[in-house]
């Protein structure tokens, strides 16, 4: 009798586990979005100081070349979310410049089900892809722990622009990540969008505006 209650106990055993599992890695994932915030407000304060000093010199916060960035996102080498403000708030005055915010789609899924190294490697083949495929003067950055935001001047307008990064943002890619000896082909998206440098009233409003587009309910897929 004991071991037929062991065995027919052990299927909910291993569910329970598996619940408990996903759990972790979910808390885990949120954890690392919490302290990505962390740094980026830092950064952010960081900039702003940076912009009102800028403001007050006789250099014009237009002159990149007098400013040093700040420290790479570690993951991608890319910019982080400092840089991309700095370079959004000197894109203002610019015509024909323009903002791509490309967020990975399923990505907290991806770290739920395979793991935080799964999600990495995710986060790196989109960052490679998207170097590979915009030109050499746009600038992408690292915006967030599932976005990347790219400043884009092409002298044309949104509409050819946004036709142009359609060839390859909206392309349905597939990785193929190997999860406990296994091989496993994940599909890779980004259900992205494109704002002109200079929207909103302010730097902040547009800021805001990438955070709204970021939270909204298109980028809470929960299935692939």
């Amino acid at each position: 009798m004991e071991s037929i209650s062991y065995t027919s106990d052990l299927p909910t055993i291993k569910a329970e586990l598996a619940e408990c599992l996903a759990m972790v890695r979910e808390e885990a994932f949120r954890q690392r979005e919490q302290t990505a915030r962390t740094i980026h407000s830092l950064q952010r304060g960081v900039s702003d100081t940076r912009n009102r000093l800028a403001e007050v010199s006789a250099t014009p916060v237009t002159e990149p070349k007098h400013r040093d960035p700040l420290m790479p996102d570690a993951l991608t080498g890319l910019p982080g979310r400092a840089d991309a403000e700095d370079a959004l708030f000197q894109a203002r005055s610019r015509k024909n410049t323009y903002a791509a915010v490309l967020p990975v789609d399923r990505l907290a899924l991806v770290n739920s089900r395979f793991g935080s190294q799964s999600t990495d490697k995710v986060v790196r083949f989109f960052a490679d892809y998207l170097q590979r495929h915009l030109q050499p003067k746009d600038q992408l950055f690292r915006w967030s722990a599932n976005a990347f935001l790219a400043v884009v001047g092409r002298g044309q307008s949104s509409d050819t622009v946004r036709a142009d990064l359609s060839k390859f943002a909206s392309a349905k890619l597939e990785l193929t990540l190997e999860h406990h000896g296994r091989e496993i082909l994940l599909p890779v998206s980004s259900t992205w969008v494109l704002f002109a440098a200079g929207e909103g009233r302010t730097h902040d409003a547009m800021v805001a505006k990438i955070e709204s587009f970021l939270k909204s309910e298109m980028h809470l897929k929960d299935s692939f």
